[in-house]
């Protein structure tokens, strides 16, 4: 029984199925074409079809449906042009039942009318009900992440338990980054200075593992002790005295200076993962692009890079011997790993790659235009945590591979479990994830 009709009897049925034909549609045939002017309620009997709009003049798909679900009866309600472009995905079959005769039937059996915009009207209820729940997080796009419990880190630790030999380290941090300033200010050249920075840099990795173990923040403790701080409160209190004395010399660096203002509202986004890909150290002058080339440098930014070609390979191995697998990226971000992929197969995959950030979306849409791919590769909009919920639109069908490139790193236990719960669901039989 089709979904959004789940109220209508058997007989009902019988009767809405004489008045509709049946229509087949080939991969990428558009169904509805946005703005167009269509008075038909469409059932899907086999296939997939996308909901797309158009995103910085890409398609961007928002919802994805399946069988037994249905399409086109916003129009049909409120008589009114297509909201989003319907595409077919692959093969579909689908059961059109034309305006005109729906309304000739509605007029001549009251009860199966109120059946009929009954079920619409829980159809629509529902959808209203899943874009309130899950609103807030596409909010990505508009307004920043604000952590509302963000404290201002201050009266966390006394200056009697600030640690001599950190202070000395942060003074001595400071004052060779000034002279270095000065020096060049004056036009002069410093010898290896990408290595001084690094060992500068590094020092201050090295102080704050060093004086932020139990055991020495036990010890700062004990420092002043009419000054009471739980070692919770010392580690902070040492990792802000740090940021404060370190800032202004950090921030010459572009990555790290964009990580730290998270124009999109967030440090990881679409914009910091091309940085480190790209891995052209910059910043202001030539200090900060030294900085920039030791944090790009670090062990994070290096995994980063090569996670790419890692799980890029890793793909190729799991889909060998097959000519069209299924395959889902969520929480896919730039995508290099599966662009890596595409680039090297000859299977043709089925990929749908999923992000609720529309700019990564629009950056991978750019890519797959500049490498021009024939692959079928659908981009959907969506929260991929809401989605695990059960929140929006997206039926799937059984996956051959399921990869998630980074997004556990940002959850809890709980999360986990239920992504991978979500996943194993997905799975086709003998799948990977």
């Amino acid at each position: 029984m089709f979904r959004s009709l789940s109220l209508l009897t058997d007989s009902d049925w019988q009767t809405l199925r004489a008045s509709a034909r049946e229509i087949r549609f080939k991969d990428n045939d558009v169904i509805i074409k946005s703005g167009s002017e269509q008075r038909t309620i469409y059932l899907i009997v086999s296939g997939f079809v996308r909901i797309a709009s158009e995103v910085e003049g890409h398609s961007i798909t928002l919802h994805r449906l399946g069988p037994e679900e249905t399409f086109g009866e916003m129009s049909f309600l409120e008589e009114q042009g297509a909201s989003a472009s319907v595409v077919a995905e692959g093969e579909v079959l689908v059961e059109a039942i034309e305006s005109n005769k729906l309304k000739s039937l509605l007029s001549s059996d009251p009860g199966f009318s109120a059946r009929v915009f009954h079920s619409l009207a829980v159809t629509l209820s529902q959808r209203l009900r899943d874009a309130t729940a899950y609103v807030q997080e596409l909010n990505v796009n508009e307004v920043a992440q604000v952590n509302r419990f963000h404290s201002t880190r201050l009266g966390y630790i006394t200056q009697r338990q600030l640690p001599e030999d950190l202070v000395q380290s942060m003074e001595r941090f400071d004052s060779t980054l000034r002279g270095f300033q000065s020096k060049l200010r004056n036009g002069a050249e410093i010898a290896e200075l990408d290595n001084q920075i690094d060992s500068l840099c590094d020092s201050v990795i090295q102080d704050l593992k060093r004086f932020t173990g139990p055991e020495a923040l036990i010890e700062i403790g004990y420092d002043d002790l009419m000054g009471y701080r739980d070692t919770d409160q010392l580690l902070i209190g040492i990792g802000a005295y740090v940021f404060r004395e370190t800032f202004r010399w950090f921030m010459l660096s572009e990555t790290m200076a964009h990580c730290y203002m998270k124009p999109r509202g967030f440090s990881d986004d679409i914009v910091t993962n091309e940085m480190i890909s790209a891995n052209r150290p910059a910043g202001d002058t030539v200090l900060g692009e030294s900085i920039d080339r030791w944090f790009l440098n670090r062990t994070f930014c290096r995994a980063r890079r090569e996670s790419a070609n890692l799980i890029s390979n890793t793909m190729q191995r799991l889909l060998k011997g097959k000519s069209r697998p299924a395959l889902l990226g969520l929480a896919s971000g730039s995508s290099r790993e599966f662009l890596d992929f595409l680039a090297n197969t000859k299977a043709h995959p089925m990929t749908t790659l999923v992000d609720v950030d529309q700019d990564a979306l629009a950056s991978v849409a750019d890519a797959i235009s500049e490498f021009g791919f024939s692959h079928s590769i659908d981009l959907v909009e969506q929260n991929v945590m809401g989605l695990v919920a059960g929140r929006g639109r997206m039926t799937l069908g059984a996956q051959d591979l399921i990869v998630i490139p980074g997004l556990m790193d940002y959850m809890v236990e709980g999360e986990c479990v239920s992504l991978l719960d979500w996943v194993y669901d997905n799975l086709n039989a003998g799948g990977h994830a």
